[in-house]
């Protein structure tokens, strides 16, 4: 064994010393090459691997730990694709642990750190946008997947392309949730998505290999064109409905989500009286994530009532923790004019004269089985349309949604904002939590360009709004 040792450690010294003569020469002639240090640590890999395969198996004294830190997993992914990563992975936190059901002290903890980041996929820059959630300690993010006219995507050329990065997310960071959404908006598309043969049978019929979504049998009554041309309300009352949601909600899981949305839960459960639907199915969604999730569990929220508990037929709350918009509203005293950099269009939350999901005492029993006085939520910006005319037209702020409104704001008052909405949430000691923007839609107006908002910080991302410093300064608090 001792000559098998020592033959291995002189064929490295040769090897090394052949590498660094090969790298001088390239380095003069302008080509690129992996560090010395890591074609070394590459080959002492190697030829440990080869002593102990010419040993019969047996392992050489402080080699047979094979686990890796999170500076050996970054060098070895650098040394793969020959890039360095914006990054460095992270082992789990037994802070965030969690394994078939979630207690409120972990759960808490997941939304105190959560970030928007809708259609994640296809915004690019995925390294940069790791880097930023890392860099904050992001650990949830919801509208990761966030199809509002769901079609085959997930189901075909996207379940790779998804799965793949998720794969890079958690390698990145374990224990970050992302959340898919299965909205409130059906069209056309959905003619083109399969049943799989378990959904099938799951509920009761026959397989038919070719069996995809019937529309007709899907939409709620009276909602036609209700998001636009060939768009419809799903009704959850119906099996089709009922098998779609369980579907989307099954390829979801399998992908790495650990989170559905489930859009508006109210509109889409219309008919279903005392919701005996909706627990159906989130009950089968819960019984397949047990099976096949990550953790074996997964987070379900939904736009609910805000002043009444979301609750099934078991006595049991239906949902993690409710969502909701922000529901901010144009500060008293203020008069309609333009954003600018002296005089921001100013806002408040809670007690305006539209619905909001603050101080409305909801409680209830989580589905992991411990009861809450006050029952956690999580308010994110919402997006939509523009009514630049109407100051304070229902749930339109200074005419604006959500996020175009935030965004639209000169940097010095989106920092004001958002300090003064983290620390009136907290006042009200109600497991109330917030989910920083960091990336959605914006609204195209007369007087607005639309695009997209992204939170980054100016030097990583060029079109970044560089609020990614005091969302910090925030969350460091």
């Amino acid at each position: 064994m001792k000559r098998q040792i020592s033959k291995a450690i002189s064929l490295f010294l040769c090897a090394l010393l052949l590498f660094c003569t090969v790298g001088c020469k390239a380095k003069e002639q302008g080509q690129t090459v992996t560090s010395s240090s890591e074609q070394g640590s590459s080959l002492v890999s190697s030829l440990i691997s080869s002593t102990t395969a010419s040993s019969g198996g047996s392992s050489v004294t402080g080699t047979s730990d094979t686990s890796s830190t999170s500076s050996d997993r970054a060098q070895q992914t650098s040394s793969a694709s020959g890039t360095k990563l914006p990054y460095t992975p992270s082992n789990p936190d037994p802070k965030y642990h969690f394994d078939g059901s979630i207690s409120l002290e972990v759960l808490n903890r997941y939304l105190n750190r959560t970030m928007t980041f809708s259609a994640l996929y296809w915004q690019g820059d995925l390294e940069e946008h790791i880097r930023m959630f890392k860099n904050l300690g992001i650990k949830y993010i919801p509208r990761v997947s966030a199809s509002w006219r769901p079609g085959p995507f997930e189901q075909e050329q996207g379940k790779e392309a998804l799965t793949k990065m998720l794969e890079k997310i958690h390698y990145a960071d374990p224990d970050i949730i992302a959340e898919a959404c299965i909205f409130e908006c059906i069209g056309t598309e959905v003619k083109m998505i399969k049943i799989p043969q378990h959904v099938q049978e799951a509920f009761g019929e026959t397989f038919k290999k070719n069996r995809c979504f019937d529309l007709n049998k899907m939409a709620l009554e009276g909602s036609e064109n209700k998001w636009g041309e060939g768009t419809f309300t799903p009704d959850i009352t119906k099996k089709e409905t009922q098998m779609f949601f369980y579907t989307r909600a099954c390829e979801y899981i399998d992908m790495g989500f650990e989170s559905i949305h489930l859009g508006q839960a109210d509109l889409i459960g219309a008919n279903d009286k005392d919701n005996e639907c909706w627990t159906k199915v989130i009950k089968m969604i819960r019984d397949y994530a047990k099976k096949n999730a990550r953790r074996r569990y997964v987070l379900i929220n939904a736009h609910t009532d805000p002043t009444k508990a979301f609750v099934g037929t078991d006595g049991k709350m239906l949902v993690d923790f409710n969502a909701y918009p922000v529901r901010m509203h144009a500060a008293e005293g203020e008069t309609d004019h333009a954003p600018s950099e002296n005089n921001p269009q100013k806002c408040t939350i809670g007690n305006h004269v539209w619905a909001s999901v603050y101080k409305q005492g909801i409680s209830g029993k989580h589905p992991s089985g411990w009861y809450v006085d006050n029952y956690p939520y999580l308010v994110e910006f919402d997006n939509g349309s523009i009514d630049v005319e109407n100051v304070n037209k229902a749930v339109r702020t200074w005419g604006y949604d959500e996020i175009s409104w935030y965004a639209y704001q000169p940097y010095s008052y989106r920092k004001e904002f958002m300090t003064y909405l983290y620390e009136q949430i907290t006042s009200f000691n109600e497991n109330g939590h917030i989910a920083l923007p960091g990336s959605r839609g914006l609204a195209k107006s007369s007087v607005t360009v639309g695009g997209i908002y992204f939170a980054n910080s100016k030097s990583t991302l060029q079109k970044g709004w560089g609020d990614e410093g005091f969302y910090k300064e925030l969350l460091n608090k």
